[in-house]
Formats: structure tokens, C-alpha cells, sequence
């Protein structure tokens, strides 16, 4: 009987761990990563419902996660791999990202849908017009790669800037408010970690 009731409590903490260890899994955002670099803290308007909480991590693992991605990316990443397997690689990561994208956008709510649509539209209109505006720079500094590397750099940083007053321009106060408290948390959530790294480095030191 004493040894049923402990089979039965390991039993039930092994189930609570894995629950927990679920709940603790991070999900993988369901918006692009261009408009997420450009507004840091946009994921807090694209929050799922209990229900559906699980759905990303499912979908993440389907397109995101497969064995033949991981071996595309490492092909992609890899030095001695020739020219044209990178290409195919490269190309195979970014069907992916964007397979993820489409689906990701079926979990949202209708209002979230019509909110993440006119955001992607607009981020985009706003990339191609900074695109636009830099193309006669860079084709004048065609052959000298230097030069065009700091343009490319100033375009990324353009159409950064750009991208978020455009996205921020089509939201509330309200979801503006949302969007900077949660950047604000994100940022201190990455800080603590980098801040206990740098205490244990400290205390190793001689």
C-alpha cells in the first residue's frame, strides 16, 4: 500500500514538472521580425487567448523547427558550402519564416488579423520607399564596398526609424501605452541576465 501511494506521488510529480516545463516554454512570436526590431514591444498587442496559447509552439515546431531547416540553416551559416547551396538554403529558411508567418496570423482574433494586416502593409510601403530613396546613392557607389556598406547601414537605420513612427501612427494611445510598457519590461528582462553574467566574471576574477 506504501509503496502504490509513493509510485502514485512520483507519478504526480513528474506530470506537474512536464506541465511546468510546458508553461515555461518560451513562445515563439506570431509577428514578423522586421516590424519587432523596428517596434519592440508589439508582440503585447498579439496576445492569444488560454485556449490557443499552445498553437505557436505547435506551429513553430512544424515549419520552424524541422530537421531539414536545421540542416538548411547550417548550410547557410557554413563557410566552405559553395555559392549556390547557400542560395538554396537561405531561400528554404525564408519560405519557411514566411509559411509561419501566414499560419501565425490565422491564430490571431479577427481585430487582431485587420491590426497585424495594416501594420505589415505599412512597414512594407515604408521599407520600399526608403529603398527607393537610397537605390541612386548605392548605385553611385556601385564597385566600392566601403561606401556601400554605410549606406546600407544608414538605410537599415532610415527605415528602422521610419517603420516605427509608421506603425505607431496607426495605433491608440491606449496600444501605444501597451506596446512602451512592454519594451520597457523586455528591456529589463534582458538586462538582468547580462547584469549576473557580469557579477559571476567579476567575482572570478583574481
Amino acid at each position: 500500500m506504501r509503496q502504490a501511494m509513493l509510485i502514485t506521488v512520483v507519478l504526480l510529480g513528474c506530470a506537474a514538472l512536464n506541465a511546468t516545463a510546458q508553461s515555461k516554454q518560451k513562445s515563439p512570436s506570431l509577428v514578423k521580425a522586421s516590424v519587432r526590431t523596428a517596434v519592440p514591444g508589439i508582440d503585447a498587442l498579439f496576445v492569444l487567448d488560454e485556449e490557443r496559447t499552445a498553437k505557436p509552439v505547435e506551429l513553430s515546431k512544424a515549419t520552424l523547427r524541422t530537421e531539414d531547416l536545421k540542416a538548411a540553416r547550417k548550410t547557410a551559416r557554413d563557410k566552405s558550402a559553395d555559392r549556390r547551396s547557400k542560395r538554396a538554403a537561405r531561400k528554404k529558411v525564408a519560405e519557411a519564416r514566411s509559411e509561419f508567418s501566414k499560419k501565425a496570423v490565422a491564430l490571431l482574433s479577427k481585430d487582431q488579423q485587420m491590426l497585424v494586416s495594416k501594420i505589415y502593409k505599412s512597414a512594407d510601403e515604408t521599407q520600399k520607399k526608403v529603398q527607393a530613396e537610397f537605390k541612386p546613392r548605392l548605385d553611385a557607389a556601385k564597385g566600392d564596398r566601403k561606401a556601400q556598406r554605410k549606406i546600407r547601414k544608414e538605410m537599415r537605420a532610415a527605415s528602422k526609424a521610419k517603420s516605427r513612427a509608421a506603425v505607431l501612427a496607426l495605433l491608440s494611445e491606449e496600444q501605444r501605452k501597451t506596446v512602451e510598457a512592454a519594451a520597457k519590461k523586455n528591456a529589463k528582462d534582458q538586462k538582468k541576465p547580462n547584469e549576473k553574467k557580469g557579477r559571476k566574471e567579476g567575482n572570478g576574477k583574481a
